[in-house]
């Protein structure tokens, strides 16, 4: 869905998808037709273990996730992008609605969106300014900081069960 979203876009992305499976195949045909579209640079980057994605969202300078699940539980790859600052783009499955906070730190999606949805969403996002989209990167920062925290949860979780 993230790679037709893309294909008709008329802003400037650079769109690094992390993962493999099942539908690889499909998804690097559509990739290359999205770079047919100058203002799309796609990036495949394959499966990384947990350590390598944590050292590609501290280098690469990433601003926005996106997740696109059909269905989620307690999406922790949304925690872990929100713990660099990123702002979120995410189907309104599972718990996203418990992280998100559409137009503070990122924006949800009704689980069924059209690709067309998507493209309109980062089209919003592109026209933002620099210092708006740092203001939601630092508000899903804080939002992790004080919710998700695992340092936090497990000191809290401790101190419950000790009493």
């Amino acid at each position: 869905m993230i790679a037709e979203a893309l294909k008709n876009v008329d802003f400037d992305v650079e769109w690094t998808h992390i993962g493999s499976g099942s539908a690889m195949a499909e998804l690097k045909k559509t990739v290359d037709d999205i770079r047919n579209n100058t203002y799309v640079k796609a990036n495949l980057a394959g499966k990384k273990s947990n350590d390598q994605i944590m050292d590609m969202y501290a280098h690469q300078g990433y601003r926005i996730f996106i997740n696109v699940s059909e269905n989620e539980g307690v999406p922790v790859s949304i925690m872990e992008a929100m713990s660099f600052g990123m702002l979120v783009i995410a189907t309104d499955v599972g718990g996203s609605r418990e992280l998100i906070r559409s137009g503070e730190n990122g924006y949800l999606l009704d689980k069924d969106f059209k690709t067309e949805q998507l493209t309109d969403l980062l089209r919003k996002l592109s026209s933002l300014s620099a210092e708006s989209l740092r203001r939601m990167g630092i508000e899903s920062r804080r939002i992790w900081s004080e919710k998700y925290s695992a340092e936090k949860n497990y000191r809290e979780f401790y101190n419950e069960l000790s009493m």
